[in-house]
C-alpha cells in the first residue's frame, strides 16, 4: 500500500523547490554581495579565462571584435596580469602589468609599448577588476551601487557599477559595470566606459580558478631586437 504524506508535507516540499538550493538565491544588499565577493577573492590565488571582447567606437557605432586569454596571479604585495589576444591574427597583442608597469607587445610590428601605472596606459589594467585580494578595497577605490540581477545566456548574475573615487583612474576608466556569477563570485562580464563615452564589453568563460600557471605565463617572450616605444 502506498503511504499517504499529509498535505502540509507536499505543502513543505512544494515551497522547497520552488524556492531553490540556497547557493543560488542572491544576496539582495550591497553590503553582502561586496562580502561574498572579498571572501572569494582572498581565497583566489590564480585565474586563467577566455576573454571574448567588444571595443566601441561610440561616435560611429564602430565594433572592434577580438579574443585571447587572461592570466592573473595574485601577490602579497604586487599581482601580475597578462592578457593575450590571439584572434583575428591581425590583432594580435600580449599585455603584461605587473610590478606597477606596463608593457603592451604586437609581434607583428616587434615593438613593446612600455609605461608605468601611473598616467594614461592601456584598458587591460582595469580587466581582473573584481577578482582577487583587490575586492577587499572595491569600496575604498569606487563609488559602488547595486543595480540588481540579469540573466546572461539563461545564468543569473548580480550586476554592480563601480565608479572610480580617483581623478587619475576616471581619466580612463569613468565606469565600470560587473556581471557577477552568484555562485562563485567572479564577474562574467565587465564593461569599461571611458570618459570619451567609447566603451569595451568583455566576457570571460573557461574560468579555471587556483588550478596554476606555468612558470613562463608572465614572460611576454621579447625578441632581442624589439623596439621599446614609452607610454609616459
Amino acid at each position: 500500500m502506498t503511504a499517504r504524506w499529509p498535505v502540509r508535507a507536499w505543502m513543505a516540499v512544494a515551497a522547497a523547490l520552488a524556492a531553490g538550493p540556497a547557493s543560488a538565491q542572491t544576496p539582495v544588499a550591497l553590503e553582502d554581495v561586496l562580502a561574498r565577493m572579498a571572501e572569494a577573492g582572498g581565497r583566489l590565488t590564480t585565474l586563467e579565462a577566455r576573454v571574448d571582447r567588444d571595443t566601441v567606437n561610440a561616435l560611429v557605432d564602430d565594433h572592434s571584435l577580438d579574443s585571447g586569454r587572461v592570466y592573473f596571479e595574485a601577490g602579497a604585495e604586487n599581482s601580475r596580469i597578462r592578457v593575450e589576444i590571439t584572434e583575428p591574427d591581425y590583432a594580435r597583442q600580449s599585455v603584461l602589468v605587473a610590478e606597477g608597469r606596463i608593457d603592451v607587445y604586437n609581434p607583428r610590428t616587434r615593438q613593446v609599448s612600455r609605461g608605468t601605472l601611473e598616467g594614461p596606459t592601456d584598458m587591460a589594467q582595469f580587466l581582473v577588476v573584481g577578482f582577487g585580494p583587490g575586492n577587499a578595497a572595491l569600496e575604498t577605490n569606487f563609488e559602488t551601487t547595486l543595480v540588481g540581477e540579469e540573466s546572461l545566456d539563461g545564468v543569473p548574475t548580480t550586476v554592480l557599477d563601480l565608479v572610480p573615487r580617483s581623478d587619475q583612474v576616471r581619466g580612463n576608466v569613468s565606469k565600470i559595470r560587473l556581471w557577477v556569477d552568484p555562485d562563485r563570485w567572479v564577474p562574467v562580464r565587465q564593461r569599461l566606459e571611458q570618459p570619451s563615452l567609447n566603451y569595451q564589453v568583455v566576457d570571460y568563460s573557461e574560468i579555471e580558478i587556483n588550478g596554476g600557471l606555468g612558470g613562463d605565463t608572465f614572460d611576454l617572450g621579447l625578441p632581442d631586437d624589439v623596439e621599446v616605444l614609452r607610454l609616459n
